[in-house]
């Protein structure tokens, strides 16, 4: 038996009733792979987490009890060390909640799942405020934003229009979230994507240009639309090239995407270089991510709680300087 055994078991246990997007502990996981009768130190929980690469938990595919979604066809989740003796599951409600901890921990208000609701759109817009929004979402609306973040003093410099794909194997899933940004009208570039004919497609980028126009007497508001995924080890911090650190998730998306930014173009006939060269021509997708445009864009990966970089420079995120 080997020394995490315990903790596979307690996190197998705690996956029913936990979801995605839990933190746990070293604390927490020392107490639950002792309880399942293999004691283990907090101390040591990280090490024997990082010496493993991970925890993998395997469930069974179709139970009904298991509120999750894991972003794998092969039903198993691995549990992460994301910050120094915090640990979570790569999915895209862990992310969502890392970077929500981010932005705040810069002074920003930021809002989970804002709704599209109509109501809700006019009142930020005349508020340029989202502090009137309950910190916990209501579960069960499909249609809303997944993170909306704004500095309290000065509402619309910068506002944050945030979308989250978690870790996946599945390319499609990554490019739907790209069009939940940039609604994709031509059947050209979405070849091989199996993107959903839904209302929300581009829905992000709408609310952005009813925003500035309502705020255009403001020459300071300028609005970021944001592609947030998953950014974990073997990344190092710091500023090394793609090459010497890629992300684990989607490294060639980086790549090319950083790559673009340089030469101005994306080459090949595969999905991302078509969706870009396609956003630079219909939405001025350089300009957007150079930022003249008071509608910005950026990439991000995210690692831990405290730390984003922006894929085009393959530096940290200075979100106070946006």
């Amino acid at each position: 038996m080997h020394k995490l055994a315990g903790c596979e078991r307690y996190l197998k246990k705690r996956l029913p009733e936990c979801g995605h997007g839990v933190f746990f502990t070293a604390e927490e996981l020392a107490e639950g792979s002792s309880a399942e009768g293999c004691p283990l130190v907090a101390e040591d929980v990280s090490h024997l987490i990082k010496q493993n690469r991970g925890i993998t938990v395997a469930y069974r595919g179709g139970n009904s009890q298991v509120p999750l979604t894991l972003d794998r066809p092969n039903r198993e989740a691995t549990l992460y060390e994301i910050a120094p003796g915090v640990f979570s599951f790569e999915t895209e409600s862990a992310v969502q909640l890392g970077i929500q901890h981010w932005i705040q921990s810069q002074g920003l208000v930021c809002k989970q799942e804002v709704p599209d609701k109509r109501e809700v759109i006019q009142r930020i817009t005349q508020e340029r405020s989202l502090s009137f929004l309950p910190d916990i979402p209501k579960s069960g609306n499909t249609r809303c934003r997944d993170l909306m973040a704004h500095r309290p003093e000065s509402p619309v410099n910068p506002f944050l229009i945030i979308e989250v794909k978690g870790k996946t194997q599945l390319e499609a899933d990554f490019y739907e979230t790209w069009g939940q940004i940039f609604p994709v009208a031509d059947e050209s570039v979405t070849k091989g994507w199996t993107i959903k004919k839904v209302p929300k497609h581009g829905l992000a980028l709408q609310h952005a240009r009813e925003f500035v126009q309502v705020w255009s007497g403001n020459s300071d508001a300028r609005l970021e639309l944001i592609v947030a995924v998953p950014d974990l080890p073997p990344h190092e911090h710091g500023c090394a090239s793609f090459y010497d650190g890629p992300s684990s998730f989607y490294p060639k998306q980086a790549e090319m995407y950083a790559q673009f930014l340089r030469s101005g173009d994306a080459h090949g006939d595969n999905v991302f270089a078509r969706l870009l060269r396609y956003l630079r021509d219909e939405f001025g997708l350089l300009d957007m991510a150079s930022g003249k445009c008071r509608i910005g864009f950026g990439f991000w990966g995210y690692q831990g709680l405290n730390w984003i970089r922006d894929f085009g420079s393959n530096c940290p995120v200075k979100l106070l300087e946006c």
